[in-house]
């Protein structure tokens, strides 16, 4: 029986900080790019997921830093996706 204010989760939490992912980016003439989607894979499952938006863009020496949106099971979601700028590496921020 649920308690008080406690609602199951419909999934686990997948995303984890530092956990590596797939993103897919499009890039513009000024030779910017942003992320439109990304998946991660878990226990040989593959999750795929659309940004709706993103929020903010930060360019720190080494990591550019996304703070985007993206929709769940019917929920807005917020994930910051950093791309190590050295190893060409995309994480969970």
């Amino acid at each position: 029986m649920p308690v008080f204010g406690y609602r199951p989760s419909r999934k686990s939490n997948i995303l984890r900080p530092g956990q590596p992912v797939c993103v897919a980016v499009v890039y513009n003439v000024l030779a910017e790019f942003r992320p439109v989607a990304f998946g991660v894979e878990l226990n040989g499952m593959r999750y795929r997921y659309k940004i709706s938006r993103v929020n903010a863009y930060k360019d720190n020496y080494g990591a550019i830093i996304f703070d985007c949106e993206y929709n769940a099971f019917g929920c807005i979601i917020p994930v910051r996706l950093v791309f190590n700028v050295f190893q060409g590496l995309w994480l969970i921020g």
